[in-house]
Protein backbone atom coordinates (compact mmCIF):
# COMPACT_ATOMS: atom_id res chain seq x y z
CA UNK A 1 0.00 0.00 0.00
CA UNK A 2 1.68 3.19 -1.18
CA UNK A 3 1.60 5.96 1.43
CA UNK A 4 3.84 8.47 -0.31
CA UNK A 5 6.57 8.47 -2.93
CA UNK A 6 8.86 5.51 -2.11
CA UNK A 7 7.08 4.87 1.23
CA UNK A 8 4.85 1.80 1.57
CA UNK A 9 2.86 -0.04 4.22
CA UNK A 10 3.47 -3.76 3.58
CA UNK A 11 2.21 -5.27 6.83
CA UNK A 12 -0.51 -4.39 9.33
CA UNK A 13 -2.70 -6.42 11.66
CA UNK A 14 -5.98 -6.03 13.48
CA UNK A 15 -4.63 -3.05 15.45
CA UNK A 16 -3.87 -1.30 12.17
CA UNK A 17 -5.57 -1.61 8.79
CA UNK A 18 -5.59 -5.44 8.76
CA UNK A 19 -3.49 -5.72 5.62
CA UNK A 20 -1.76 -8.98 6.61
CA UNK A 21 -1.94 -11.36 9.60
CA UNK A 22 -3.99 -10.09 12.55
CA UNK A 23 -0.96 -10.18 14.89
CA UNK A 24 1.35 -8.21 12.62
CA UNK A 25 2.45 -4.70 13.51
CA UNK A 26 2.62 -1.97 10.90
CA UNK A 27 5.56 -2.81 8.64
CA UNK A 28 6.97 -0.10 6.39
CA UNK A 29 9.08 -0.39 3.25
CA UNK A 30 11.09 2.68 2.25
CA UNK A 31 13.06 2.82 -0.98
CA UNK A 32 16.10 5.11 -0.90
CA UNK A 33 17.55 4.95 -4.41
CA UNK A 34 19.88 1.92 -4.17
CA UNK A 35 18.82 1.00 -0.62
CA UNK A 36 15.47 -0.54 0.27
CA UNK A 37 14.69 -1.05 3.95
CA UNK A 38 11.91 -2.96 5.67
CA UNK A 39 11.10 -1.54 9.10
CA UNK A 40 9.75 -4.33 11.35
CA UNK A 41 8.53 -7.58 9.88
CA UNK A 42 5.46 -8.81 11.74
CA UNK A 43 4.82 -11.83 13.92
CA UNK A 44 5.99 -14.40 11.40
CA UNK A 45 2.74 -16.40 11.40
CA UNK A 46 1.97 -15.70 7.75
CA UNK A 47 5.05 -13.90 6.38
CA UNK A 48 3.95 -14.77 2.87
CA UNK A 49 1.24 -12.12 3.23
CA UNK A 50 3.92 -9.48 3.77
CA UNK A 51 5.83 -10.89 0.79
CA UNK A 52 2.68 -10.57 -1.29
CA UNK A 53 2.31 -6.90 -0.36
CA UNK A 54 5.96 -6.23 -1.19
CA UNK A 55 5.47 -7.81 -4.61
CA UNK A 56 2.23 -5.87 -5.16
CA UNK A 57 4.11 -2.62 -4.56
CA UNK A 58 6.59 -3.49 -7.30
CA UNK A 59 9.51 -4.83 -5.27
CA UNK A 60 11.17 -8.21 -4.92
CA UNK A 61 12.34 -9.58 -1.57
CA UNK A 62 15.87 -9.71 -2.97
CA UNK A 63 15.87 -5.91 -3.29
CA UNK A 64 15.55 -5.47 0.48
CA UNK A 65 18.89 -4.39 1.92
CA UNK A 66 18.04 -5.00 5.57
CA UNK A 67 15.28 -5.21 8.15
CA UNK A 68 15.44 -2.54 10.86
CA UNK A 69 13.63 -3.63 14.02
CA UNK A 70 12.26 -0.97 16.33
CA UNK A 71 12.15 -3.50 19.16
CA UNK A 72 12.00 -7.25 19.55
CA UNK A 73 8.46 -7.91 20.71
CA UNK A 74 6.99 -10.80 18.77
CA UNK A 75 4.55 -8.77 16.66
CA UNK A 76 7.45 -6.69 15.34
CA UNK A 77 10.29 -9.21 15.18
CA UNK A 78 8.69 -12.65 15.00
CA UNK A 79 9.15 -12.76 11.23
CA UNK A 80 12.86 -11.88 11.35
CA UNK A 81 14.08 -15.51 11.39
CA UNK A 82 11.97 -16.33 8.33
CA UNK A 83 13.30 -13.47 6.23
CA UNK A 84 16.91 -13.92 7.34
CA UNK A 85 16.98 -17.69 6.94
CA UNK A 86 15.12 -17.78 3.63
CA UNK A 87 16.53 -14.72 1.91
CA UNK A 88 19.68 -13.82 3.82
CA UNK A 89 18.39 -10.34 4.65
CA UNK A 90 20.50 -8.61 7.30
CA UNK A 91 18.76 -7.93 10.59
CA UNK A 92 19.37 -4.69 12.47
CA UNK A 93 18.09 -4.78 16.04
CA UNK A 94 18.39 -2.63 19.17
CA UNK A 95 21.56 -3.50 21.05
CA UNK A 96 19.79 -3.99 24.39
CA UNK A 97 17.35 -6.50 22.90
CA UNK A 98 19.42 -8.25 20.23
CA UNK A 99 20.66 -11.08 22.44
CA UNK A 100 17.12 -11.70 23.66
CA UNK A 101 16.00 -12.18 20.05
CA UNK A 102 18.93 -14.46 19.33
CA UNK A 103 17.97 -16.60 22.31
CA UNK A 104 14.23 -16.21 21.72
CA UNK A 105 13.85 -15.17 25.36
CA UNK A 106 10.07 -15.15 25.52
CA UNK A 107 9.96 -14.15 29.17
CA UNK A 108 12.10 -10.99 28.95
CA UNK A 109 10.58 -10.00 25.61
CA UNK A 110 7.11 -10.10 27.13
CA UNK A 111 5.74 -12.89 24.95
CA UNK A 112 5.17 -15.23 27.86
CA UNK A 113 2.99 -12.64 29.62
CA UNK A 114 1.21 -11.66 26.39
CA UNK A 115 0.41 -15.29 25.59
CA UNK A 116 -1.02 -15.85 29.07
CA UNK A 117 -3.12 -12.70 28.64
CA UNK A 118 -4.59 -14.12 25.44
CA UNK A 119 -2.88 -11.87 22.91
CA UNK A 120 -1.17 -14.82 21.20
CA UNK A 121 -2.34 -18.40 20.70
CA UNK A 122 -0.86 -21.01 23.04
CA UNK A 123 0.92 -22.60 20.09
CA UNK A 124 2.77 -19.44 19.06
CA UNK A 125 6.52 -19.50 19.64
CA UNK A 126 9.21 -16.95 18.91
CA UNK A 127 11.89 -18.27 16.56
CA UNK A 128 15.45 -17.29 17.50
CA UNK A 129 17.16 -15.06 14.97
CA UNK A 130 20.77 -13.94 14.61
CA UNK A 131 21.32 -10.20 14.53
CA UNK A 132 23.81 -8.76 12.04
CA UNK A 133 24.02 -5.12 13.12
CA UNK A 134 23.35 -3.57 16.52
CA UNK A 135 21.31 -0.38 16.57
CA UNK A 136 22.30 2.08 19.29
CA UNK A 137 20.99 5.56 20.14
CA UNK A 138 23.24 8.22 18.67
CA UNK A 139 25.01 5.82 16.31
CA UNK A 140 23.70 6.68 12.88
CA UNK A 141 23.21 4.15 10.10
CA UNK A 142 24.78 5.16 6.80
CA UNK A 143 22.97 3.63 3.81
CA UNK A 144 24.87 4.74 0.71
CA UNK A 145 24.04 8.45 0.54
CA UNK A 146 21.25 8.23 3.11
CA UNK A 147 21.50 8.49 6.87
CA UNK A 148 19.19 7.07 9.51
CA UNK A 149 19.42 8.79 12.87
CA UNK A 150 18.75 6.51 15.83
CA UNK A 151 16.93 7.60 18.99
CA UNK A 152 16.44 5.55 22.13
CA UNK A 153 12.88 4.36 22.72
CA UNK A 154 12.95 2.80 26.17
CA UNK A 155 9.74 2.64 28.15
CA UNK A 156 7.58 0.35 26.06
CA UNK A 157 10.26 -2.32 25.82
CA UNK A 158 13.69 -2.94 27.34
CA UNK A 159 15.58 -0.88 24.81
CA UNK A 160 13.78 0.02 21.59
CA UNK A 161 14.93 2.32 18.81
CA UNK A 162 13.22 4.97 16.67
CA UNK A 163 14.55 5.53 13.16
CA UNK A 164 14.57 9.11 11.84
CA UNK A 165 15.36 10.04 8.26
CA UNK A 166 14.38 11.97 5.17
CA UNK A 167 12.79 10.85 1.91
CA UNK A 168 12.15 13.31 -0.92
CA UNK A 169 12.40 16.23 1.47
CA UNK A 170 9.98 14.75 3.99
CA UNK A 171 11.18 13.92 7.49
CA UNK A 172 9.93 10.60 8.84
CA UNK A 173 10.06 8.86 12.20
CA UNK A 174 9.54 5.11 12.53
CA UNK A 175 8.39 4.91 16.14
CA UNK A 176 7.63 1.25 16.83
CA UNK A 177 5.36 1.29 19.88
CA UNK A 178 6.90 4.36 21.52
CA UNK A 179 4.12 6.67 20.34
CA UNK A 180 1.01 6.31 18.20
CA UNK A 181 -0.39 8.54 15.49
CA UNK A 182 -2.80 9.89 18.09
CA UNK A 183 -0.02 11.04 20.41
CA UNK A 184 -0.63 8.27 22.94
CA UNK A 185 1.79 5.71 24.36
CA UNK A 186 1.67 1.96 24.98
CA UNK A 187 2.67 1.26 28.56
CA UNK A 188 2.09 -2.41 29.37
CA UNK A 189 2.64 -4.63 32.39
CA UNK A 190 5.58 -6.47 30.82
CA UNK A 191 9.37 -6.59 31.26
CA UNK A 192 10.97 -3.32 30.20
CA UNK A 193 7.91 -1.17 30.82
CA UNK A 194 9.06 1.99 32.62
CA UNK A 195 7.06 5.21 32.69
CA UNK A 196 10.08 7.35 33.63
CA UNK A 197 12.16 5.93 30.77
CA UNK A 198 9.15 6.46 28.52
CA UNK A 199 8.96 10.13 29.41
CA UNK A 200 12.65 10.61 28.75
CA UNK A 201 12.40 8.89 25.37
CA UNK A 202 9.58 11.22 24.34
CA UNK A 203 11.51 14.27 25.53
CA UNK A 204 14.46 13.34 23.32
CA UNK A 205 12.36 13.42 20.15
CA UNK A 206 9.94 16.24 20.98
CA UNK A 207 11.85 18.89 19.00
CA UNK A 208 12.34 16.83 15.83
CA UNK A 209 10.73 18.06 12.64
CA UNK A 210 8.49 15.18 11.61
CA UNK A 211 6.27 15.05 8.56
CA UNK A 212 5.57 11.31 8.41
CA UNK A 213 4.86 9.76 11.81
CA UNK A 214 4.91 6.00 11.19
CA UNK A 215 3.92 4.03 14.32
CA UNK A 216 3.83 0.30 14.97
CA UNK A 217 0.04 0.15 15.25
CA UNK A 218 -2.98 2.26 14.42
CA UNK A 219 -3.07 5.29 12.18
CA UNK A 220 -0.01 6.82 10.52
CA UNK A 221 0.38 10.51 9.69
CA UNK A 222 1.67 11.96 6.44
CA UNK A 223 1.90 15.53 7.70
CA UNK A 224 2.35 17.35 11.02
CA UNK A 225 3.71 14.30 12.79
CA UNK A 226 5.63 16.57 15.16
CA UNK A 227 2.39 17.74 16.73
CA UNK A 228 1.56 14.31 18.15
CA UNK A 229 5.01 13.92 19.72
CA UNK A 230 4.70 17.35 21.31
CA UNK A 231 1.25 16.42 22.58
CA UNK A 232 2.69 13.41 24.42
CA UNK A 233 5.60 15.47 25.75
CA UNK A 234 3.24 18.08 27.20
CA UNK A 235 1.25 15.36 28.97
CA UNK A 236 4.42 14.08 30.63
CA UNK A 237 5.44 17.62 31.58
CA UNK A 238 2.12 17.91 33.45
CA UNK A 239 2.79 14.58 35.21
CA UNK A 240 0.12 12.82 33.18
CA UNK A 241 0.32 9.64 31.11
CA UNK A 242 -0.50 10.30 27.42
CA UNK A 243 -3.11 7.61 26.85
Amino acid sequence: MKLAKDVYLVGSGSLGVYLTDELDCNCYLINFDETTILFDCGAGIHPELIEKEIFADGFSIEEITCICLTHCHADHAGGAAYFRNRYGIKIIAPKEEALLLEKADEQRLGLEAARKAGYYPDTYKLDPCSVDILAMPGKNLEMNENTLFLYGAKGHSIGGICYYGCIHGKKFLITGDLISGAGTISLQLIPGADVHAYAESIRRIQDLKIDFLLPGHGRFLLQQGSEQVKKAAVSFEHLMIPV
